[in-house]
């Protein structure tokens, strides 16, 4: 239903932690196998599809015991800072918009997807560099790159109200 789907799509975990049937997952959305469904040459390119892939999948299974694991890279794209990685980062959260245009799921489920778009293009994006060791001169300009980009694709998030009931003022200041 809706409503779980919803609740589904702003909780449902992260690609990198899912094992997926390959049949399944490159799929196009016509059906056809395709292998472009992640953009190539670029970090978090996981980012681009988002939770909303999920809502394509007819089934679902939770198997309670270590299948893979994840090998933690002090050198990797969450641990080291730099802008590239960060501008792929909202190249991404605005590829995971149109994908949900695409896909058909962004009118019924609007909220969960500028969610999404804001946190994981904006917040995550705008919290890293923050906390980066780059100059504040740096900071300024990555941050008003990444208010360029909000207020051109989603001019209006403050107004989602997810993001009114997920981040505390303090953070809200911060990305106004």
């Amino acid at each position: 239903d809706r409503e779980a789907e919803g609740a589904f799509m702003l909780g449902g975990g992260r690609h990198w932690a899912k094992l997926y049937k390959r049949e399944v997952l490159f799929q196009d959305e016509n059906g056809n196998y395709t292998t472009d469904i992640f953009p190539k040459d670029m970090f978090y390119e996981d980012n681009a599809l988002g939770v909303s892939l999920y809502l394509r999948f007819k089934k679902y299974a939770h198997i309670d015991e270590p299948l893979y694991y994840y090998y933690v890279n002090l050198e990797s794209t969450t641990n080291k800072f730099s802008w590239e990685k960060q501008y792929d980062r909202l190249i991404a959260a605005c590829t995971y918009l149109d994908n949900c245009n695409k896909w058909n799921i962004y009118e019924k489920f609007k909220a969960e997807c500028d969610f999404r778009f804001i946190e994981s293009g904006y917040v995550n994006t705008v919290c890293s560099t923050l906390n980066s060791d780059c100059s504040d001169l740096d900071k300024i300009k990555y941050i008003s790159i990444c208010n360029w980009v909000m207020k051109k694709h989603l001019p209006n998030f403050q107004e989602n109200m997810i993001y009114i009931s997920t981040y505390n003022s303090y953070l809200k200041n911060i990305l106004r």
